[in-house]
């Protein structure tokens, strides 16, 4: 979308275990993921991946909401 990347796609990665089904996960632009992470989480959230650097793109965090709802965080 104008030179930007607003989605993407990957395989299944072969260690997943098989129960997992496929899925679609939606991230949400952040400033700071360590400091967004926490505060998700003080304000009660699990964080289900914590805050880890996806080399030459960026940084993430995949965190789940107190209603259930999985969800992933992206500084870039």
């Amino acid at each position: 979308m104008g030179g930007r990347s607003v989605a993407g796609l990957m395989k299944r990665p072969p260690d997943l275990p098989a129960e997992v089904p496929d899925n679609w996960l939606i991230y949400f632009g952040s400033p700071d993921v360590d400091a967004d992470s926490q505060r998700a989480k003080e304000l009660g959230a699990t964080i289900l991946v914590p805050p880890t650097d996806i080399p030459n793109m960026g940084r993430f965090s995949v965190l789940l909401d107190p209603q259930g709802g999985t969800f992933a965080i992206f500084q870039g």
